[in-house]
Order: C-alpha cells, then sequence, then structure tokens
C-alpha cells in the first residue's frame, strides 16, 4: 500500500527553511514533524 504524501502550504513551508537555518535541519525536522503530528 502506498503512503499518501502531504502538501503543505507555501507559508509552512518557508518557516521550515528559516527554523532549518536558524537552529539546524534535523532540530527544525524533529520540531515540524512534532508539529505536524499534533495539526493532525
Amino acid at each position: 500500500m502506498a503512503k499518501q504524501q502531504r502538501k503543505y502550504n507555501m507559508e509552512y513551508n518557508i518557516q521550515a527553511v528559516k527554523l532549518a537555518k536558524e537552529i539546524g535541519g534535523a532540530k527544525a525536522a524533529a520540531e515540524f514533524f512534532f508539529l505536524g503530528v499534533l495539526l493532525n
């Protein structure tokens, strides 16, 4: 069974890139994964 690909709006993507530049990619990925879980 194929996983459904998530779609994010442009604002979410911009915030993810800004956060990654500020705190590093791995930490930002963890933060946004956590937020994604909370929002779903």
